[in-house]
């Protein structure tokens, strides 16, 4: 619980940082909407939800969750705020930063997908009945 508050306000720190290197200071907290808060509360509820149950249908929910978030994310359609912010960051300043965060941001759920699914195949160390 200590690890996902973390990794959460961790998380919404490095929104609110990209936010404002992106477009200013003053719009750190820009991408703060209402459905974007109905999403946080939405996730912090599951993942609340989520401790009771055993690591291993942890992993599982884990892949479906990641599983729907891709086909879903490939579904869409571009977002017209993508080309602005592209603009931004290409002007010289953050082009290294934005090219790494590109490729991280296409291969963590790749990644994550191959960790839950060597996680999930994985026996359990102790047999049965011993």
């Amino acid at each position: 619980a200590v690890f996902g508050a973390l990794l959460f306000a961790v998380a919404f720190g490095m929104a609110g940082l990209s936010s404002a290197l992106t477009y200013g200071p003053h719009n750190a907290w820009a991408w703060l909407s209402p459905p974007a808060v109905l999403g946080l509360g939405l996730a912090v509820l599951v993942g609340l939800s989520m401790l009771r149950l055993p690591p291993r249908m942890c992993l599982v929910a884990m892949l479906l969750c990641l599983a729907v978030a891709l086909s879903l994310l490939n579904r869409a359609p571009a977002s017209p705020y993508f080309a602005q912010s592209l603009a931004l960051w290409e002007q010289g300043r953050f082009i290294r930063f934005h090219g790494l965060s590109q490729w991280l941001g296409w291969l963590w759920p790749f990644a994550a997908l191959l960790f839950g699914l060597g996680a999930v195949a994985r026996r359990p160390l102790g047999r049965p009945g011993a």
